[in-house]
């Protein structure tokens, strides 16, 4: 979807960015901002490749003297810090997809140009937050959203979508600001060498060899020019180097804890022969159509189902209809039972419509996840001991770093989020947000 709504709309967002951006912003905390002495860290170039586990994006800066377009264009998106620790590197951890046109571009870019939606919302650490930054990763679901839901409903569920994302946000432009302070020259010149061979790829992938049909392709695509890509790129190894160094030292997990484990999971190493079904269910037209368009568009069959505002049968529990279903005959309904014999492991099916009974009533409509099939055969936990350790790393590892998270956030300096989060609201409300 494209930012072309009706000038009223448009001369009502241009009001609140220019109101936005001329209020600026307090600072969160009176403390000095000067920075602390760094520990002491010692980095190689291979510390800047990514693990799997590691996810990219990128956080924000821009130049304080360069124009509105020149900031849309400048200011990095903000990472996503990993979640979790995985096994070594590979060379696909970094891997840049070939280029493949966009049938719908973003809204933020028209004609190949970046829009600007440039309020300045805050600042971290010194370093600007523009509202685009926020709105890109989430402008799928807000318009989904607004096209779904009343005014007053699609404002809750904005505002709680707004704060995750700012949150995230907050916290990669403070994490990014700690791995920039322990940096010394040799390590600086080890990314550099790094981001160029990183570089020479993308070039060659997406413009085949050539910087401006790169540029052309990646503003295209993604709706950023290749400077940005290589700085998105640039603070994720950043981070994700320095978190690696900061936090897995930390991680412990024995031989005890593997066990235990393994013995308070008795339906995952150990489950009862049968399928584990999943279930959507609707009486509305309307809402049919909508998770017709959340499954076809990629979204997980679970995160459909744990919707409420999309599936009424068991939303809290992801439509969980049973684990270790027997036979082939669970439902009471003909056509229930025979979506359900063809699905294999890991799959769902399509919109099935059950019509309403003769005497009156609603049609229902359904879909059915098989997420997995068991013969009932247990494994032992030498089979999976491994799996078991690499689990508990990653649990270990994301209570780590919210640990960490949380220190930056008492000690960081950056404008109020709900401040920040106001004038984001504001904005969604204008673009989004039904009239009514």
């Amino acid at each position: 979807m494209r930012w072309n709504r009706s000038s009223v709309v448009y001369g009502r967002i241009v009001l609140a960015l220019v109101l936005a951006t001329t209020i600026g912003c307090q600072s969160r905390t009176s403390k000095p901002e000067q920075p602390g002495k760094p520990e002491s860290k010692r980095l190689t170039p291979d510390d800047f490749v990514a693990t799997p586990a590691e996810q990219a994006a990128a956080t924000t800066q821009s130049a304080a003297t360069a124009s509105a377009t020149q900031a849309a264009e400048a200011a990095p998106s903000p990472i996503v810090t990993p979640a979790a620790p995985s096994s070594d590197p590979t060379a696909d951890d970094l891997e840049v997809k070939p280029y493949e046109p966009s049938a719908t571009p973003p809204k933020y870019v028209s004609n190949g140009s970046a829009i600007a939606v440039e309020a300045m919302i805050g600042q971290v650490n010194g370093h600007a937050i523009y509202a685009r930054q926020v709105f890109k990763d989430i402008d799928a679901q807000l318009t989904q959203l607004g096209q779904r839901l009343p005014r007053s409903a699609f404002r809750q569920r904005a505002k709680e979508l707004l704060e995750l994302r700012l949150r995230q946000i907050v916290m990669d432009a403070l994490i990014l600001g700690e791995a920039e302070g322990n940096l010394n020259e040799q390590q600086r010149y080890g990314l550099l060498n790094y981001l160029k061979l990183q570089r020479e790829e993308l070039v060659r992938q997406w413009g085949l060899g050539s910087e401006t049909l790169t540029n052309e392709r990646l503003r295209s695509q993604e709706g950023i020019g290749l400077e940005q890509k290589m700085e998105e790129t640039r603070q994720k190894v950043l981070v994700q180097s320095f978190l690696r160094q900061k936090l897995y030292p930390k991680i412990n997990v024995t031989r005890k804890d593997i066990e235990r484990f393994y013995q308070s999971n008795p339906d995952r190493f150990n489950p009862p022969p049968g399928r584990t079904i999943y279930l959507i269910r609707t009486s509305r037209k309307t809402r049919a159509d909508d998770i017709d368009r959340a499954l076809t568009g990629g979204k997980a069959f679970l995160d459909v189902a744990g919707d409420a505002t999309l599936n009424e049968y068991k939303a809290s529990d992801q439509g969980l209809f049973g684990k270790g279903v027997k036979g082939e005959q669970p439902f009471g309904i003909k056509s229930l039972n025979d979506a359900l014999i063809v699905l294999r492991e890991d799959q769902h099916s399509t919109r099935i419509t059950v019509p309403a009974a003769s005497g009156g009533g609603e049609d229902q409509f359904y879909w059915i996840y098989v997420k997995a099939i068991s013969t009932g055969q247990g494994k032992p936990l030498r089979e999976v001991q491994l799996d078991i350790e690499q689990e508990l790393r990653k649990q270990q590892y994301q209570r780590l770093t919210e640990q960490y998270q949380k220190k930056l956030f008492d000690e960081g300096s950056y404008n109020p989020l709900d401040q920040m989060l106001a004038m984001l609201l504001n904005i969604a409300l204008n673009v989004y947000a039904n009239p009514q």
